[in-house]
C-alpha cells in the first residue's frame, strides 16, 4: 500500500477545476418579501466581521436556529439564503410553507425546493435575524468533493438588502454599512461605476474581444459565488464566439449536475480604467428559452478570482460599486497545465483521485488514469500537501518537470511529466477529458 494520509482542510484553486456552481443565480419561481437588512448593524452604522477565503470563496459562519455550526458562501450572485442539505434542516425539524421550482446552473433544469419562514440566523457575530430560506431537496452540488472543505450554503443579496458591503479581500473582513452613514471613497484610491441592482444582484457593462472578432459590450453579473476569473455565455452575442483554442469538460458541478462547457482565452476584458489581457475565459452555450425568461440578458459573470484583485464596495441603495485595485491586479492567471482534473474523497476529504485526464495531455501521455490515486508530488507526501498546493504545482511553468507517485488496484506507481501550455497549441477541435 502506499503512504497514508492525516485529515486536513483542503482548497481547491486551479482553474481548469472551476466551480462555478454559484455564480448562475438561483431563481425562485415564487420570491421572498423584501427584507430590509438594516437590523444587521449594531449601532445603528455599521459593522465588520471576519470571513475565511478558501478555494477562492467567501465562506463565513453561520448557526441556524441555534444549533449547527454551519458554513456559507457569501454570494453576491444570488438572491436568497439557501441550504444545500435537506439533512440538516430535518435535524432541525423545519417546516415548509410551500414548494418552488429554481433554476440550474445550466439555466434548462427545474430543481425542487422548499421555502421555510422565520427561520433564526446568526451570522459570525452580528445580532441574530429572522429569515426565509430556500432548501434544496436534494444536494445537487456535491461541493466537498470539489473543494474539500464544508460548504453548507450560501448567503445571498437579500440578505443584506437596503446596506452598503465593503469587501476587503486583504484584510479577509465584510463591513455592512448605514446608507445614510456611507461616505464616498477617496476618489484618488477608489474608482467609482455604476452598477445595475436587479433582485438584488450586481450588474456592470464592460468591453471585451475574442480572438479577431470585434470588440463588444457586455453586461456581467459581479459574483463572489463564482470561483473563477471571467465567463461567458456564448450564444448571447454573435461576437463572443468560442475561441479556436479550447479546452472541454466539466466546469464544475450546478444544480442540475455537471455543467458542461469550454475553457480558452479571451484577448481582453475591460471594465472602467480597468483591464486584463490574454484572460482565462469559461464559455458556456445557455438555453435561449430559459435566457429569454430571465429578468436580466446577462452575457455572464466576473468570478471571484477577479475581484478578489480589488477592495470591492457596493452600494445596493444607490447603484454604485468602488473598486480600489491591488498591486499588480492585472498579473496572469495561473492554471493547470497538467491534464489532471482532481477530486477529494474519503471521511475527512483528505485524499484525492483524478476524476478526469485530458486527451493528448501531459498527464494522458504518462499513463495516467482515470481513477488513480495520488500519495505524492514531487518529494512531498500528500499528506503533507493540500489539494491546493498539489494543484499549484500543476500550474507551475510550461516545460517544469513534475514528478508524482500513484495508487492504482493497491499498487504504487511512478508517474513523471513536463508541463504543458495548452493554449499554445491550435487544435482542429476542442479536447474533452476522458470521463466526458
Amino acid at each position: 500500500m502506499c503512504d497514508s494520509k492525516s485529515p486536513r482542510r483542503l482548497m481547491l484553486s486551479a482553474i481548469k477545476r472551476i466551480i462555478f456552481l454559484l455564480f448562475f443565480l438561483f431563481a425562485a419561481v415564487e420570491s421572498f418579501s423584501q427584507i430590509r437588512g438594516l437590523e444587521l448593524l449594531e449601532n445603528g452604522k455599521e459593522v465588520e466581521f471576519d470571513f475565511r477565503f478558501e478555494n477562492n470563496y467567501i465562506l463565513i459562519d453561520v448557526r441556524l436556529n441555534n444549533f449547527l455550526p454551519l458554513s456559507f458562501i457569501f454570494d453576491t450572485g444570488a438572491e436568497h439564503t439557501i441550504l444545500f442539505q435537506k439533512t440538516i434542516a430535518d435535524l432541525l425539524d423545519l417546516e415548509y410553507s410551500q414548494q418552488v421550482t429554481i433554476v440550474g446552473a445550466d439555466l434548462q433544469k427545474g430543481i425542487v425546493a422548499y421555502i421555510s419562514r422565520n427561520i433564526a440566523i446568526d451570522l459570525a457575530d452580528l445580532p441574530q435575524v429572522t429569515r426565509d430560506i430556500i432548501v434544496l431537496s436534494e444536494d445537487y452540488l456535491r461541493l466537498e468533493e470539489l473543494t474539500g472543505t464544508s460548504v453548507d450554503g450560501i448567503i445571498g443579496g437579500s440578505f443584506f438588502h437596503g446596506l452598503v458591503v465593503d469587501i476587503n479581500y486583504k484584510k479577509r473582513k465584510i463591513k455592512l454599512i448605514h446608507p445614510d452613514k456611507f461616505k464616498t471613497p477617496d476618489p484618488k484610491k477608489f474608482e467609482t461605476m455604476d452598477v445595475s441592482i436587479v433582485k438584488n444582484k450586481p450588474y456592470i457593462k464592460a468591453q471585451t474581444q475574442i480572438e479577431n472578432g470585434e470588440e463588444t459590450e457586455v453586461l456581467l453579473l459581479l459574483d463572489t459565488g463564482a470561483g473563477l476569473t471571467y465567463l461567458l455565455h456564448s450564444n448571447t452575442d454573435s461576437l463572443l464566439n468560442i475561441p479556436e483554442t479550447v479546452l472541454r469538460g466539466s466546469l464544475g458541478h450546478g444544480l442540475g449536475g455537471i455543467v458542461e462547457g469550454f475553457v480558452g482565452k479571451s484577448n481582453y476584458l475591460k471594465f472602467g480604467s480597468y483591464h486584463f489581457d490574454n484572460l482565462i475565459t469559461s464559455f458556456q452555450e445557455v438555453d435561449s428559452v430559459w435566457h429569454a425568461k430571465a429578468d436580466v440578458h446577462r452575457n455572464g459573470i466576473i468570478g471571484n478570482l477577479i475581484l478578489s484583485r480589488f477592495r470591492v464596495i457596493i452600494d445596493y441603495t444607490k447603484h454604485k460599486l468602488y473598486l480600489k485595485a491591488e498591486k499588480s491586479y492585472n498579473k496572469e492567471f495561473q492554471y493547470d497545465k497538467s491534464g489532471i482534473i482532481l477530486i477529494a474523497f474519503g471521511k475527512d476529504l483528505s485524499d484525492y483521485y483524478v476524476k478526469d485526464v485530458f486527451p493528448d495531455s501531459p498527464a494522458e501521455k504518462a499513463g495516467i488514469q482515470t481513477g488513480d490515486i495520488i500519495k505524492k508530488v514531487g518529494f512531498w507526501p500528500t499528506s503533507f500537501l493540500s489539494l491546493n498546493k498539489i494543484l499549484d504545482k500543476f500550474s507551475g511553468e510550461h516545460g517544469k518537470k513534475v514528478s508524482i507517485k500513484l495508487e492504482r488496484d493497491g499498487e504504487c506507481i511512478k508517474k513523471s511529466f513536463y508541463l504543458e501550455d495548452f493554449f499554445l497549441k491550435k487544435p482542429k477541435s476542442a479536447r474533452s477529458p476522458q470521463g466526458l
